[in-house]
């Protein structure tokens, strides 16, 4: 880290910019670390939910830094995932949806919703008289403590990529690369 520093304050030294393009070049460089903490939170949270990288990604929010703004952030919605989205199929036993498997649930038509089909599982194993009809659940696919769990882990690393791509940046800006 502190090499990191010392290699960015002689490029700092060798190029000169204007305020300008200081700023672009240090947008650039929060995006670009954006980007990459976001890619290794996804990777880290796919593998942890057994959730497709893909359906996660779909998930997030990126905003990125500009001039006037020198900022970025990245957002994700935690809520739990239909089961339906991981391509739910039926069999004697139960739904399997990727790697899930839902043992007594069943794929009906929604009344309502995004999506038309959805997996449903029976909130009661008997005929309970104060439940009459048996209800059903939506089975879903919880994936809020292991997205904050990589969330975490990849938010360690944002200094060091933010250094890296800032020195990169700036060797870019100031023709040394």
């Amino acid at each position: 880290m502190i090499e990191a520093i010392r290699e960015l304050e002689e490029i700092a030294g060798l190029v000169e910019l204007s305020e300008k393009r200081a700023k672009q070049v240090i947008a650039r460089a929060i995006n670009d670390t954006m980007k990459s903490i976001r890619h290794q939170m996804l990777q880290v949270a796919s593998g942890m939910t057994d959730v497709m990288y893909k359906i996660l990604r779909e998930r997030t929010h990126l905003i990125k830094a500009n001039v006037k703004n020198l900022e970025g952030d990245h957002s994700m919605i935690i809520l739990s995932i239909p089961a339906i989205l991981l391509g739910a199929r039926q069999n004697a036993s139960g739904v399997k949806a990727g790697k899930h498997f839902f043992r007594s649930a069943f794929i009906a038509k929604a009344n309502k919703g995004p999506f038309k089909f959805r997996v449903y599982r029976r909130k009661y194993k008997r005929y309970n008289p104060e439940h009459p009809g048996y209800p059903i659940e939506d089975v879903r696919i919880p994936i809020k403590e292991d997205t904050e769990l990589a969330h975490a882990y990849a938010e360690r690393q944002v200094d060091e990529k933010f250094l890296k791509n800032l020195t990169r940046h700036l060797k870019l800006a100031g023709g040394l690369l």
